[in-house]
C-alpha cells in the first residue's frame, strides 16, 4: 500500500485506482484516503439493490467517501461499477 500511494502521489495528472481484489471494501476505504484532488476510484461488483453477487455495497465505503470528499460520478447498470472523484484536497 505505502508503494502504491508514493508512486501515485509522484506521477502527474489524475489517478484511477480500480478496485477489484478480494476485499473490494477494504481497499476502497484505504485507497480513498491517498487519493489526490482530481484523482478516480472504482469498484467493480456494485451492489445497486438486489444484485446477489455483489461485493461492495454504499454501507461498505459511505464513511470513506464523507471522509475523503468523494463524488460518485457514475453507476452503471448492468457493468455493476461505481466512480468516484476527488474533487476537494
Amino acid at each position: 500500500m505505502k508503494k502504491n500511494a508514493k508512486w501515485i502521489k509522484n506521477k502527474p495528472g489524475p489517478a484511477l485506482i480500480y478496485c477489484d481484489g478480494g476485499n473490494k471494501p477494504e481497499e476502497f476505504r484505504n485507497y480513498a484516503a491517498i487519493l489526490r484532488t482530481n484523482d478516480f476510484i472504482a469498484a467493480h461488483d456494485w451492489d445497486y439493490g438486489g444484485y446477489h453477487r455483489a461485493e461492495i455495497r454504499p454501507r461498505d465505503i459511505e464513511k470513506a467517501v464523507v471522509a475523503n470528499d468523494l463524488t460518485p460520478i457514475g453507476f452503471r447498470k448492468p457493468i455493476r461499477i461505481c466512480l468516484w472523484r476527488k474533487v476537494v484536497q
